[in-house]
């Protein structure tokens, strides 16, 4: 059942804006002069964040990702011969 719940399309997408989401909520309450302390205050510091994370992941995290997919491909080793030892 938890992991039904952590596959949900929400979530998922939760976890893909949360770096995003972490970089852009400071700036975004320092820019908009909000106090979380006032509890109105509140839900637009975080509709906020979530929609420039959001954003963010669209228009700068995925492109750069497509881009420089094949930089990070895991190399298997084991086909290379150079890593295998000889046991004579």
């Amino acid at each position: 059942m938890g992991a039904l719940a952590a596959a949900s399309p929400p979530l998922v997408m939760l976890g893909r804006i949360s770096y995003g989401f972490y970089l852009w909520h400071v700036p975004l309450l320092y820019l908009l002069g909000l106090d979380v302390t006032r509890i109105v205050q509140i839900p637009v510091a975080l509709v906020g964040s979530v929609m420039i994370a959001t954003l963010s992941f669209h228009l700068v995290e995925r492109p750069l990702q497509r881009r420089f997919r094949a930089a990070f491909l895991p190399v298997d080793h084991t086909a290379l011969p150079i890593f295998r030892r000889n046991r004579h």
